[in-house]
């Protein structure tokens, strides 16, 4: 995966910073005849502090990406499963977990709508659009396999239904029709 994200631009201008600061304090050392613990003191300072900017800015994109998760989750909460977590750029635990995010959000809107669009056929009385379980995973195909079903009983109801309603109207007739 080709990173482009800023937490990864920052890390390699984080190095590539340390590795000049420590090229520039080595060449001016020896050059200068700098003393060698004054020197160990310096590039160190350097490396943490190089290290401690890059901690931080680190710790705010991780903190952009649970803001990201927190607003999906809490529309998910409210019922909206429209909602995706975008501009990820992470290949790391934060990253894995927001795709997994997006596909447990696909798997639930893609149910929800199979169930509403086969519903809303049965009481037009349209019966020939089953809810279709493809590209749904493991509860999820059976919750729909039982949703098949009962939609073949409401079917099978309504076939009656509307047998007895012309049995009952021709036993009527023949009521008249025989007094």
């Amino acid at each position: 995966m080709n990173n482009s994200s800023l937490h990864y631009k920052l890390s390699l201008l984080t190095i590539a910073y340390t590795l000049l600061l420590c090229s520039a304090v080595v060449y001016i050392s020896l050059n200068y005849q700098l003393d060698m613990p004054l020197l160990s003191i310096a590039v160190l300072t350097m490396i943490t502090c190089v290290f401690a900017i890059h901690t931080i800015i680190s710790s705010k994109h991780i903190e952009h990406c649970l803001e990201k998760i927190q607003f999906v989750t809490q529309e998910v909460n409210r019922g909206r499963f429209s909602n995706r977590i975008i501009h990820i750029g992470r290949d790391d635990k934060i990253g894995r977990i927001t795709w997994d995010i997006n596909d447990i959000l696909d798997q639930l809107e893609a149910y929800f709508r199979e169930i509403n669009t086969s519903f809303s056929y049965v009481s037009q009385g349209k019966v020939f659009r089953k809810p279709l379980s493809m590209g749904l995973h493991g509860d999820l195909i059976s919750t729909m396999t039982g949703i098949k079903k009962y939609q073949g009983a409401i079917f099978e109801v309504q076939v009656n239904s509307s047998k007895n309603t012309v049995l009952n109207k021709l036993n009527q007739l023949n009521s008249t029709n025989l007094t």
